[in-house]
Parts: structure tokens; sequence; C-alpha cells
């Protein structure tokens, strides 16, 4: 990846983690407006948070 990539990438990769409370939110909202989803339902917030988490090794390394 060029230099100016990788800057980029970290830009975006910073304004996804300071998002990740809302984006988390605004995932489970619309899993469980969606009937056909049923695992989003029977999980706890948690749960749900964790499962659909970005994995925190990833995020230690930024």
């Amino acid at each position: 990846m060029k230099d100016t990539n990788i800057v980029q990438f970290k830009i975006f990769c910073d304004y996804l983690a300071a998002r990740r409370v809302a984006l988390l939110a605004a995932w489970r909202k619309a899993s469980e407006a969606d009937p056909r989803q049923t695992t989003a339902r029977s999980l706890t917030r948690a749960q749900f948070n964790l499962k659909t988490a970005v994995d925190p090794v990833f995020e230690a390394e930024k």
C-alpha cells in the first residue's frame, strides 16, 4: 500500500471506531426491523455487539 493509502485507511478506521456505537445501534435496529432476520432478536444487545464488532486485536493494531 502506498503511504497515502495507509494514511487514508487509518483515517477511515478512526472514523469507524468513533462511530462504532452508532453503527452498531443502527445495524441492530435494521436487523430487528427485518422480519426475515431472527438471530438479532434472539440476542441481547451485548451478544449482538460482540458478534458484529470488529475484532479488538485488529483495532489495537491501528
